[in-house]
């Protein structure tokens, strides 16, 4: 009765696991398929947005058109050449998506695996069990006890009993034969399972090297194009800026400065030229107030022949004095030229930094850019430099926003005041 009772629990655990474990199973291909189905929405969002966004772009280009004065033709050619560029920026894009798919993928195919696996070892468990109640030491002494020792005293009931007996023991034994059956034959149903899974994991190994090695093809012509195209940007830009930074403004100083400034400028270096032109200017301060205490020499020392009555050197001293006035103005002068001369060429960097805004649009960095603030509304983590390889100067200067905003988060938490438990509770 014991053995009945033991196998009915079995029986009854082995059937709640087998729902748990279809259920499981269930929920992961439910789960593969919901995971398929959002990668596929989102790759069918990525190619709208990618045509919105391309259609955006030859509007931008049929207006910087327009606006192109300097250098029209060498930027008509870049701007089918940053198309190209476009083009591969997508395809790489792509390839990237397709990576990432196998990835999830290969993911899913070692959860299904793992499942499959954890569903085998609890049948080999139960297998183990139902061999132990099978083999209990009791059961094989009573059998052994009974072999050894025949009964000297028999009779129709004795007989009888045993019978039943022996009846219910074969009962249990085939139940029990039954139970391991059913639970090998589940177990030889999972393991060509569990080796199709693996070959699909093998498969899906080759997968992801090949989409890899597609990926980082991609990559590399996308890097090569990025440099051949910012070279190229970089030589219209340095015409446009040195052709309309060095025309001829309304001061001569700020002329004489301009000439002598090299003819592939760039703002950068117009910027970094024009804090250069600050010394031009402190020398010219540091010459009118050089006069000044001259002036203010020369007159402490006729006042002081005046105060003890020397007149001897007093009408030369009054002609240098006359000499240091008419030195005054033109340092004045040379001053006011030097904060002119200053703001005229700041005031011009900065128009043609402006008019550069228009230019910008075909530069390879404007491409990448949008795209970039495009893919990162849906992905917060996304990362530029797995998929493009590009490092844009705005993509740096926001990595070191972002990481100087942590560090200033975590200053701030390191620095706060730490409330103590006096302070948790006023009543003590």
């Amino acid at each position: 009765m014991l053995k009945f009772i033991n196998n009915y629990f079995c029986q009854k655990a082995l059937n709640k696991q087998a729902v748990r474990t279809q259920s499981k199973i269930a929920e992961y291909e439910r789960e593969a398929a919901a995971v398929q189905q959002r990668l596929d929405d989102q790759a069918a969002e990525y190619r709208r947005l990618a045509k919105e966004y391309q259609k955006r772009r030859e509007a931008d280009y049929k207006e910087l058109t327009k606006n192109l004065n300097v250098a029209l033709t060498a930027a008509s050619n870049l701007t089918h050449r940053v198309g190209s560029f476009q083009d591969l920026l997508f395809l790489c894009l792509e390839t990237w998506m397709h990576k990432d798919l196998a990835y999830k993928k290969q993911m899913l195919l070692y959860s299904g695996v793992t499942s499959l696996q954890e569903k085998l070892s609890l049948l080999n468990a139960f297998e183990n069990a139902i061999n132990e109640l099978n083999q209990t030491r009791e059961r094989m002494g009573w059998s052994e006890m009974v072999k050894t020792r025949p009964l000297e005293v028999s009779s129709h009931f004795i007989i009888k009993t045993i019978s039943t007996l022996e009846r219910t023991q074969e009962i249990h034994a085939n139940q029990f034969k039954h139970d391991v059956y059913r639970i090998k034959s589940e177990q030889r149903a999972l393991r060509p399972r569990i080796n199709a899974q693996r070959a699909a994991i093998d498969e899906g190994k080759k997968n992801i090297a090949l989409a890899e090695s597609e990926h980082q093809f991609n990559k590399n012509k996308l890097i090569e194009l990025y440099e051949v195209l910012m070279n190229d940007y970089n030589d219209i830009e340095k015409q446009f800026c040195t052709t309309l930074i060095k025309r001829m403004t309304v001061s001569p100083l700020a002329d004489a400065w301009l000439q002598r400034w090299p003819n592939d400028l760039t703002i950068k270096i117009a910027r970094s030229l024009h804090g250069e032109t600050k010394s031009q200017l402190d020398l010219a301060l540091e010459h009118k107030n050089c006069v000044f205490e001259r002036l203010q020499t020369i007159s402490s020392r006729i006042q002081h022949c005046h105060d003890k009555k020397e007149f001897g050197q007093l009408s030369s001293l009054k002609s240098t004095k006359n000499d240091i006035k008419g030195e005054i103005e033109p340092a004045k002068q040379a001053v006011n030229d030097a904060f002119a001369a200053r703001d005229v060429i700041y005031n011009r960097i900065s128009e043609v930094s402006q008019m550069l805004g228009a230019v910008a649009v075909i530069s390879p960095n404007s491409s990448i850019d949008k795209l970039i603030e495009m893919l990162s509304k849906d992905h917060i983590d996304f990362n530029h430099m797995n998929v493009f390889g590009i490092n844009t100067p705005v993509q740096k200067r926001l990595y070191y926003e972002r990481k100087k905003k942590d560090g200033q988060i975590k200053d701030e938490a390191s620095n706060s005041p730490r409330k103590t438990d006096n302070a948790k509770n006023p009543s003590t």
